[in-house]
């Protein structure tokens, strides 16, 4: 009998490492799972109950039998979660051999395991494929943030390097004049965060041209969307067709297939114009995105700092 006994300890043993796997994995899901659907735009409770649905089916499948476990999320000070808990609850494992000493069950301690959220960060890469136009100078690159719920450029930098990887809210800009980036800021004033309530007549202004057309001199629009696959035949056909102006347009009677709405947001070329013959083509850019997996860093004092989620429903 005694060594019967043992063959029901080894089972419940296997079961207790299993439910231990179960959690750590279960717990890993919560986390990658939150990650992505905050990336697809869900608020946290979207996000954490979507991730909680997929580890409760993972977690009965497995099992083979519906069973309960609870979340902790834990956040940092600004309310985002960081870290999640996943405790599977004490469960009651029926014997065999065991049950002729009457011990007719055994029950495994509820299993805990915890994840630090990983999100998943989306990057953009700029990279220049070349221009057509001698009087840019200078590449640059600029960030949109707001301030007071006015939007203002920062970071307003030249580039020499051909590509780089960039955050979502980096714009690229050309320049014909011959001032410095201190000297460009000076000049522009108000408008770095201003740019819709001013009416600059400066000459600086006329000298860039930014991605987002609010910020042009006279609000004109200096870029337009291509097709990556159309960039070559558009390039030819500039170079052939460039008589007079607006070669841009021309070409969009021409070859219906690249009218912008047709473009894929998530690879790109961005086409600039530097106001003068509208043929867009005097400095192009490649634009794609990647995803990036970042760490969250931990607060230091987690017992203060739980995520009160309403239940999901």
């Amino acid at each position: 009998m005694f060594i019967a006994t043992l063959f029901d300890e080894q089972i419940i043993k296997k079961k207790g490492y299993a439910l231990k796997n179960l959690a750590y994995d279960s717990a890993i899901t919560l986390a990658s799972i939150y990650g992505t659907k905050i990336i697809e735009g869900k608020t946290h409770y979207e996000a954490m109950c979507f991730a909680e649905k997929i580890a409760r089916k993972i977690i009965n499948t497995t099992l083979n039998t519906p069973i309960n476990f609870s979340t902790i999320w834990r956040k940092n000070s600004n309310g985002s979660p960081l870290n999640v808990t996943l405790k599977i609850q004490e469960l009651e494992h029926k014997t065999f051999w065991y049950r002729f000493l009457n011990k007719i069950s055994f029950s495994t301690p509820e299993i805990s395991s915890s994840a630090n959220l990983v999100q998943l960060v989306k990057n953009k890469i700029i990279q220049y494929l070349g221009g057509d136009n001698k009087a840019i100078k200078k590449k640059g690159l600029y960030d949109i943030v707001t301030k007071n719920g006015v939007k203002c450029i920062e970071n307003l930098r030249f580039i020499t390097i051909t590509k780089v990887v960039v955050s979502m809210n980096t714009k690229s800009f050309i320049y014909t004049g011959d001032q410095s980036i201190r000297e460009i800021k000076s000049e522009l004033g108000n408008i770095m965060c201003n740019i819709l309530n001013s009416t600059p007549s400066y000459d600086t202004h006329r000298h860039i041209m930014f991605e987002d057309s609010h910020l042009n001199y006279q609000q004109a629009r200096r870029t337009h969307k291509l097709a990556v696959r159309d960039y070559s035949k558009y390039t030819k056909y500039v170079m052939h067709n460039n008589r007079g102006s607006h070669t841009y347009d021309k070409w969009l009677k021409e070859s219906n297939s690249n009218q912008e709405n047709l473009v894929s947001n998530q690879h790109y070329v961005l086409l600039f114009e530097d106001s003068r013959d509208n043929d867009f083509n005097d400095a192009m850019y490649e634009i794609s995105y990647k995803y990036v997996y970042k760490k969250i860093s931990m607060p230091i004092n987690l017992k203060s700092s739980i995520f009160n989620k309403k239940n999901c429903s």
